[in-house]
């Protein structure tokens, strides 16, 4: 009997079942296509051999689909991200949803780096997990946002899911800042309660215009900065309270001008957030699986495996909000 299991990837395998039947497929193919970042960033399509198990807690997974982040294109661009260096050819690539096709001799339920997704996530949504998991840890880290207001600078893919999150988590405003006009129509439609265009101004005058116009008295409770842009960090430092929490998201520059003298002066609290940690996929999971968080709408494109040096331009041209590539013969219903 051939049988399956869908899953979602990321840096480690995150595993979905198929209704009640936990079930695998062995592999017929005896080469694995894959799309190749060489050091000196020219993409390329290779032939590999398909990994074999390593050991007999691992699972192999054939990747149906993935999200492009903007980390995938600051390394096709710049060849790295602070101390992280292309300096061999690298499979770019960690949002994915696939099929479990082999797995170990000691695998008997789906545990330890492996998490089950709802019957009714999609196979795309899947490959979103890994996102709406940053999202958790930032707003986890920002503390109990319940009743609070929150403020997230950017409306790129992480920042609308921190508005997402915020939401869910009971928060009592969520207010996003951006400069494009077409995310921050999104941003409505999607997350936030209110939304601002920064101008050509001072930090300062772009905070006192947030502030007005969303009806904030005394300033955020929680600011997030999914951007890493200096003047966009030095806003949202202006935009927080007295005590407020601020998450630092975004990764730009590695060394900026920081307003620290006001965070000393607000006593704010300063933190600093990178990926996810333990109990943050299975939350996300739980966001999803309980429909308070969909994530259908931010994928505006979808490319083929073939086409997915086009699929980095198009990210890299800030098209859309949230680009998907499908594995080699891999349809766009998700399924070969």
């Amino acid at each position: 009997m051939s049988v399956t299991t869908e899953v979602s990837t990321a840096i480690q395998w995150r595993v979905r079942s198929a209704k009640h039947n936990t079930f695998f497929r062995q592999s017929t193919e005896d080469c694995n296509e894959v799309f190749v970042l060489s050091p000196d960033r020219p993409f390329s399509c290779e032939k590999r051999p398909i990994p074999q198990l390593r050991n007999s807690r691992d699972v192999r997974v054939r990747i149906i689909a993935t999200g492009l982040c903007g980390s995938d294109i600051h390394y096709w661009q710049h060849g790295r991200i602070g101390k992280y260096v292309v300096d061999g050819a690298i499979v770019l690539g960690h949002e994915s949803a696939g099929i479990v096709e082999a797995c170990g001799d000691d695998v008997k339920g789906l545990q330890e780096c492996c998490f089950q997704l709802p019957e009714h996530i999609s196979f795309r949504e899947g490959a979103l997990v890994e996102p709406l998991s940053i999202a958790v840890h930032c707003c986890g880290l920002a503390g109990n946002v319940q009743g609070r207001t929150v403020a997230v600078f950017g409306a790129g893919p992480i920042g609308l899911l921190c508005c997402a999150v915020a939401r869910a988590f009971g928060a009592a405003q969520v207010v996003i800042v951006e400069v494009a006009e077409s995310r921050l129509e999104f941003a409505t439609k999607f997350s936030a309660d209110h939304t601002y265009k920064m101008q050509s101004q001072s930090p300062e005058a772009n905070a006192n215009d947030l502030l007005r116009n969303a009806g904030i008295t005394s300033g955020a409770d929680v600011v997030i900065d999914a951007t890493g842009a200096e003047p966009c960090i030095e806003c949202s430092v202006a935009v927080l309270k007295r005590g407020g929490v601020f998450v630092q998201a975004g990764l730009g520059s590695p060394r900026i001008s920081f307003p620290i003298g006001q965070i000393c002066d607000k006593e704010a609290t300063l933190k600093g957030s990178f990926r996810y940690g333990p109990g943050d996929y299975k939350l996300a999971i739980e966001l999803l699986n309980s429909k308070r968080i969909c994530l259908e709408d931010l994928i505006t494109h979808e490319y083929t495996f073939a086409d997915a040096e086009k699929a980095f331009n198009n990210v890299a041209g800030r098209t859309g909000i949230k680009t998907s590539i499908y594995g080699p013969d891999v349809h766009k219903n998700g399924m070969s």
